[in-house]
């Protein structure tokens, strides 16, 4: 009998001091993304995601990351590593062959050789699943997959898509950047 009231004291004792120290871990995490979103200082969101991988701040913390490490590229900007030069986004989402002809007359910097990138360019602008440039959505290349499609790159996941020219997508261009 004392065996028995010995274990329930220590179960009873366990489960309360168990649950104590879980709300005392959510009072911490929430005390730190409070802080995490006053601040927004990149450092912090890095050492709150590291207390706290699946806290209740960590898809913020995650955005805000990938957000400080992408490129600003608001009006053309050129990726270090490959060279390739980057227009600014069209103004509006654009269908396949709207997307071609508007990358093929684009004018933009003083430089008029832009075009829509192949898949295999467009993927050379994605880091960790994201785009360096902090765009999202589905992107328009100009490798085509079948009679009527193109394929892509969706930028919310860095996934490829495959989709219907008439269908409608964001579209970035790009030429070489000699020098």
């Amino acid at each position: 009998m004392k065996k028995n009231f010995f274990f329930i004291v220590a179960i009873t004792f366990t489960i309360f001091f168990s649950a104590q120290l879980f709300a005392a871990d959510e009072n911490l995490d929430t005390q730190a993304c409070n802080y995490a979103k006053k601040t927004n200082d990149v450092k912090v969101w890095e050492t709150y995601l590291k207390k706290f991988p699946t806290g209740s701040c960590a898809f913020q913390a995650e955005a805000e990351i990938a957000k400080s490490n992408s490129i600003q590229c608001a009006s053309g900007c050129k990726d270090p590593i490959t060279g390739y030069m980057w227009s600014s986004l069209a103004p509006t989402d654009l269908n396949w062959n709207d997307a071609t002809a508007y990358c093929e007359k684009l004018n933009e910097g003083g430089k008029s050789d832009w075009m829509l990138p192949t898949l295999n360019v467009l993927k050379t602008i994605i880091i960790k699943g994201k785009s360096k440039f902090g765009d999202t959505g589905l992107f328009w290349s100009s490798s085509s997959n079948v009679e009527d499609g193109a394929w892509g790159i969706g930028f919310s996941m860095g996934s490829l898509f495959g989709n219907g020219k008439s269908s409608k997508h964001g579209v970035r261009c790009v030429r070489w950047e000699h020098k």
